[in-house]
């Protein structure tokens, strides 16, 4: 006797709540119950010194690493 429930996973509307929390819910949670004050880094106008070059994606990256850093440890 086999007593295994069948589970479906209903992946597509399961996906669809999932985006629409993360959507809108998040950032309204964030916002709420984010207890540091706010965090600001300024952001220079991109390529202002001449051709495109390497250190240019590094600067967009370590401000990104840093934002991301900043926001999971509370800071708005």
């Amino acid at each position: 006797m086999n007593r295994q429930k069948k589970v479906k996973a209903d992946a597509a509307n399961r996906e669809i709540s999932f985006q629409d929390r993360c959507s809108n819910d998040l950032y309204k949670w964030q916002i709420e119950n984010n207890p540091k004050e706010m965090f600001i880094l300024h952001d220079g106008p991109p390529y202002a010194n001449g051709s495109l070059h390497i250190g240019h994606a590094l600067n967009k990256i370590l401000k990104d690493i840093i934002n991301r850093y900043k926001v999971l440890h509370g800071y708005k």
